[in-house]
């Protein structure tokens, strides 16, 4: 097992609100952190652990350094229920990501619920012959940055 990962300072933008923490009590908190994952870790490996916890707002791994050999996450979800869900999967231990057994911390940087019309999330469905994964992705790029799951 790796050692216990503590989150370096954020060094980002302190001026801009949503860098804030939430003036909300620790109950109402959706964002966690997920310690101890595997070095490896890639985004569709973080989204499958959440697979079937609850809608995701958003999340952030926190690659392997110097000081720490291992992958950190943050995820925030849009329900406080979500974020529970998340806390009993990684307490039950059932959940191995390459060899490493993650462990979950309450995000010190606190967020609240979203709401059911929020979402970071496109989902495009459609017969096969029409919605074609690399004519959407070229379409999309063309329009915006995004990272595709």
């Amino acid at each position: 097992m790796y050692p216990v990962r503590k989150a370096l300072p954020y060094h980002g933008n302190p001026h801009l609100a949503r860098n804030h923490s939430a003036d909300i009590p620790d109950t109402e908190n959706c964002s966690v952190f997920v310690k101890n994952l595997s070095p490896t870790l890639d985004t569709n490996q973080l989204l499958s652990l959440i697979r079937g916890v609850g809608k995701v707002w958003n999340t952030s791994i926190q690659p392997p350094n110097d000081r720490y050999p291992i992958c950190g996450a943050k995820v925030t979800f849009c329900y406080v229920r979500s974020k529970r869900r998340m806390f009993l999967r990684v307490w039950a231990g059932d959940l191995d990501v390459a060899g490493c057994f993650p462990t979950i911390v309450p995000n010190r940087i606190k967020v609240p619920a979203q709401g059911a019309a929020v979402s970071r999330v496109v989902r495009v469905t459609g017969p096969a012959d029409i919605v074609k994964q690399d004519k959407i992705l070229e379409f999309l790029a063309s329009r915006f940055f995004f990272d595709p799951d």
